[in-house]
């Protein structure tokens, strides 16, 4: 992982355009966050408002899983039950790790429809989001928004040239 704070490498910001914006999470008190993905299949964030304040994160060729938020609440319960007395970060080992097993179930279109209505390869208003490229992980604290009023003014109102323009934290996985 790579993190710095000021203008971001050049070559990962062509990722953070309003072309390549496909949807945005939002949580309780909170800006929503603005996902993107090219046409060769590198994904992103830009975070908005966080508890470290905005973050622009380029997370390359990461696996995507979106999940309801039925099987969310089914996945706690086992991360819980596994070990009542882990603390977070075995309890989200556990729970990461159950996520991360359905992307290749998707991948191979879901032959026992086992996670059908209940976990998707594509954005789903409302779902939760789940990234991971083996090493990291990131799993939206919000919901997923399909239509964002706040991306449409942010990208109406030169967002492109904002985006362009960025100096502050970034990520890299």
């Amino acid at each position: 992982m790579q993190k710095g704070t000021g203008a971001p490498p050049r070559q990962i910001m062509n990722l953070f355009t309003r072309l390549n914006y496909q949807f945005s999470s939002v949580a309780p008190g909170r800006s929503s966050t603005f996902y993107f993905t090219d046409s060769v299949g590198n994904q992103g964030r830009y975070r908005r408002q966080h508890a470290e304040g905005p973050d622009l994160v380029y997370q390359g060729r990461c696996d995507r899983v979106f999940i309801s938020p039925e099987l969310q609440a089914k996945l706690t319960m086992l991360a819980e039950l596994a070990d009542p007395q882990a603390n977070d970060q075995a309890f989200n080992e556990v729970r990461y790790g159950k996520i991360a097993a359905i992307h290749p179930i998707l991948t191979r279109l879901d032959p026992t429809g086992m996670y059908r209505d209940r976990a998707s390869l594509n954005a789903m208003a409302g779902w939760r989001l789940f990234d991971t490229n083996s090493q990291f992980v990131h799993f939206s604290a919000g919901q997923i928004l399909m239509t964002d009023p706040d991306a449409i003014n942010f990208f109406t109102n030169q967002g492109d040239a904002v985006l362009s323009k960025y100096s502050g934290p970034w990520t890299i996985w």
